[in-house]
């Protein structure tokens, strides 16, 4: 009867692991898969800033600038860090 009971609780045991884990994997690959969409929306808004003539900025609420196009990193390619990817004056700011 003890001997019933153990390989019951062993078999519960190993059924909600495994259950979890599978849980677990649909939240990775969900995740993933928001994290993709979200990258390729940024690449997208990247693209469309970069095809723009003129120069163009976009700051945050702290006046950072978080995103900008080529017009605006061609003009001020004088200024440009290739290496950190950020106007020299900027470095003092980060």
């Amino acid at each position: 009867m003890v001997h019933f009971g153990l390989e019951f609780a062993v078999v519960l045991s190993l059924t909600y692991f495994i259950n979890r884990r599978l849980n677990i994997n649909r939240e990775i690959a969900s995740r993933k898969q928001s994290e993709q969409a979200a990258l390729s929306k940024l690449n997208f808004t990247q693209k469309l800033i970069d095809d723009l003539p003129t120069m163009v900025v976009i700051q945050d609420q702290d006046q950072k600038r978080i995103m900008w196009n080529k017009a605006y990193k061609d003009n001020f390619a004088h200024l440009w860090d290739d290496e950190q990817q950020f106007l020299r004056s900027d470095s003092c700011s980060r």
